[in-house]
């Protein structure tokens, strides 16, 4: 039986983790068929690892890893993912979502049965796919800005997802293991550098419609100063690739 490691980011998360948390004990951890393990990985200093300590003192599953310094979300992800490898077999599971319960508990269970098929390596969730459903209120310019960003990865990767961003991502531990040595992007970018790697590696990874409920308080995310990084870096790493390309 395969198992699921679900690794979390968090960033001052301490009016949202514990919601989240309560939820991924009810339908992840309590579930047999499962075997979930939570691995929260905290650059906060609020309140939010104490949280997590109290949630890892009633959970065995649940593990909390604090970064002595700032990682952002992608040095966050890679030390947890880091960390799931070792203890994870060949063919479970490892995924990750966001700390805000966007994806809920249900949703992620649906996506951990996706990704255990044979003729996939990874499945990727989507909000923009058809059959996506969508709650809460998202804002007008996020979501052009997101829009207008997957184009802009469309055209540097030849990246053919509708939803490069979306924090629901799961793979086989020999897949993602492979791969983890060439991810250089340790900013909100780092979904596109996992993406274009597995890629380059001839993983197939899926893309699925999912059920995403928008969670906008306590949100940390500054989209005017944001979306210039995420391009400059996107670019940067663009750059990258074809500068090692033309080494060879």
């Amino acid at each position: 039986m395969r198992r699921l490691y679900l690794v979390v980011p968090a960033y001052n998360e301490e009016k949202r983790i514990g919601k989240a948390l309560d939820d991924y004990a009810a339908t992840l951890i309590n579930d047999p068929a499962i075997r979930a393990h939570i691995i929260v990985v905290s650059d906060s200093n609020d309140g939010t690892d104490r949280i997590v300590e109290d949630f890892s003192g009633r959970y065995g599953q649940i593990t909390l890893i604090k970064n002595k310094k700032r990682e952002g979300k992608g040095g966050s992800l890679l030390k947890g993912f880091a960390y799931a490898c070792r203890k994870a077999g060949k063919y479970d599971i490892i995924g990750f979502v966001d700390a805000d319960d966007a994806v809920m508990g249900s949703e992620v269970k649906r996506l951990f049965r996706f990704s255990q098929q044979d003729d996939v390596d990874g499945i990727i969730g989507s909000r923009y796919m058809p059959l996506s459903r969508l709650s809460g209120s998202l804002e007008l310019s996020r979501k052009i800005a997101s829009r207008f960003y997957n184009l802009f990865v469309k055209l540097l990767f030849r990246l053919e997802y509708t939803d490069t961003q979306c924090s629901a991502k799961f793979f086989k531990r020999y897949a993602l293991e492979r791969v983890l040595p060439r991810i250089v992007l340790k900013d909100l970018t780092f979904d596109v550098n996992l993406l274009y790697a597995l890629k380059e590696d001839g993983a197939r990874v899926v893309e699925v419609p999912i059920i995403y409920h928008h969670v906008k308080y306590g949100t940390k995310v500054i989209l005017s100063t944001q979306i210039f990084k995420m391009f400059i870096s996107t670019i940067t790493y663009r750059l990258h690739i074809t500068r090692g390309r033309m080494r060879r």
